[in-house]
């Protein structure tokens, strides 16, 4: 925990963006939904989109190729240190097993957490949006958008269900947000199973 009493990448909205939400909303809710639960679980979601997303950048992201060559570097060093030359090298450094299959597993998981999130689909992302669309379904919403009609001076997709999306999404994807266009495939998506 740090100092505040939150978790490190605990994600909570303020209170004009909790409004914000509210605001956006289908309304009223159906009866027996607790609108504050459900923002709560909006909350946990995007904890998890950021807790993740930023452990990926911080530990994984552009440093697959580097990994790899460490692990080639290192299966090269122990294949010298097993020649008859250099069984001192072996012996100076008895670590050096370990050392080559530690790199070669991180090089295969940053691989994989790199392809991952090599689009805008990694799984933390996916289940952000599908909890967006299950608590919009939750709160009565309909997933739908309207378009413009010929003529009018926004050509951009519109309608509640953008709303809220970009009410919920705005404050925690910030500038990874997708625009409107990328909204609308959001909401018409199935949800992952």
């Amino acid at each position: 925990m740090n100092s505040g009493g939150k978790e490190e990448w605990e994600f909570r909205y303020s209170d004009q963006e909790r409004q914000a939400i509210v605001h956006a909303a289908p309304s009223p809710a159906p009866h027996g939904v607790d609108l504050d639960a459900e923002i709560r679980e909006l909350e946990d979601a995007a904890s998890i989109y950021i807790g993740v997303t930023e452990t990926y950048k911080r530990r994984f992201k552009g440093r697959a190729p580097a990994w790899r060559k460490a692990s080639k570097l290192l299966d090269k060093l122990l294949e010298l240190s097993e020649n008859d030359g250099l069984v001192e090298l072996h012996k100076m450094l008895p670590g050096l097993p370990a050392a080559r299959d530690r790199a070669r597993v991180t090089a295969d998981s940053t691989k994989m957490s790199a392809r991952a999130h090599s689009s805008k689909r990694s799984p933390e992302t996916r289940q952000l949006y599908d909890q967006v669309r299950s608590t919009y379904v939750k709160l009565g919403g309909e997933l739908g958008v309207s378009r413009p009609k010929p003529g009018a001076p926004t050509k951009e997709p519109h309608g509640p269900a953008i709303r809220f999306f970009e009410a919920v999404l705005g404050p925690v994807m910030k500038e990874d947000m997708p625009g409107r266009e990328g909204l609308v495939a959001i909401i018409k998506a199935r949800p992952s199973s």
